[in-house]
C-alpha cells in the first residue's frame, strides 16, 4: 500500500515538473516570437518614415491613442501574473530555453 502511494506521489510530482518546465518552455517562445514581431514591425515604421510615406507625429500620434488599451492589458497582466509558477528552477529553465530555440 505504501508504494503505491509512493509511486502516486512520485508520479504527481514528476507531472507536474513536466508541465512547469513545457509552460516556460511556450512562454519563452511567445516572448522571443513576440519580440521578433516588434523589431520586424519597427523597421517597417522606419522604412516608411525614412521614404516619407508618414511622419513621426503620425506616429506618435497612434501610440497616444492606443495608451488607455496599454494601460488595460497592463492591469490585466498584472492581475494574472499569480498565476505563473516564475519562482520554479523547471519554468525558469523552460522559458530560457524557449527564448534560445531557434
Amino acid at each position: 500500500m505504501t508504494t503505491e502511494l509512493l509511486n502516486t506521489i512520485i508520479n504527481e510530482q514528476v507531472i507536474s515538473i513536466i508541465i512547469t518546465f513545457i509552460l516556460g518552455f511556450l512562454l519563452g517562445l511567445l516572448i522571443k516570437k513576440m519580440v521578433e514581431a516588434g523589431t520586424i514591425i519597427l523597421a517597417i515604421i522606419i522604412i516608411l518614415i525614412a521614404i516619407g510615406a508618414i511622419s513621426p507625429s503620425t506616429i506618435i500620434h497612434v501610440t497616444e491613442s492606443l495608451t488607455p488599451y496599454m494601460e488595460q492589458a497592463k492591469s490585466f497582466a498584472e492581475t494574472q501574473l499569480h498565476i505563473l509558477p516564475y519562482d520554479s528552477l523547471f519554468f525558469i529553465i523552460g522559458f530560457v530555453v524557449g527564448l534560445i530555440k531557434k
